[in-house]
């Protein structure tokens, strides 16, 4: 089954449309074992662009695009870019099956955005310049075991940020 286009839409629910992609969305508990996804049975590229993409947590890209890529054994999400608080975030997504189940690996590069957007829940980053550079891989057969394993290392610069109760 060969696929090449391309996808529009207002708003891409990002966590969601990656749990579809790996096969952990779709009703079953996070321990469940992860689905058959979208890795095995097609080869080819879809283009996908979104005027909103909602991130876990509570943070949105304006806008956000990127290309999903299959060759029917291995998944990719390249060229994923999107804006955030006056920046820019880009990253990539590998994702292979392996004997220990889904290997994931991941890029993500943030430049130039004020750390007040980059929330999750009640969690913030201070307002100031973010720059950050971020790599990382996980392994596992269910969505837990995945984030249960995910590893990773990177590095995080603030400018001119402001800590309440830290005078430097």
């Amino acid at each position: 089954n060969a696929v090449d286009g391309e996808l529009g839409m207002d708003t891409l629910d990002l966590s969601q449309a990656f749990g579809v992609v790996i096969g952990s969305a779709g009703g079953g508990e996070a321990g469940g074992p992860l689905g058959r996804g979208l890795l095995r049975g097609w080869n080819g590229q879809l283009a996908f662009q979104a005027l909103r993409g909602t991130l876990p947590g509570g943070s949105e890209l304006r806008p956000v695009s990127g290309v999903i890529k299959s060759d029917g054994q291995s998944l990719s999400f390249d060229h994923i870019k999107g804006g955030i608080g006056g920046g820019e975030v880009t990253g990539d997504i590998d994702a292979k099956q392996s004997s220990g189940g889904l290997a994931l690996n991941a890029r993500v590069q943030l430049a130039g955005v004020d750390g007040s957007a980059l929330r999750y829940r009640a969690l913030a980053m201070p307002a100031g310049r973010t720059t950050m550079r971020m790599t990382l891989a996980s392994q596992g057969r269910s969505g837990s075991a995945l984030a249960g394993a995910l590893s990773g290392s990177g590095s995080l610069t603030l400018e001119s940020a402001r800590v309440a109760g830290l005078d430097a």
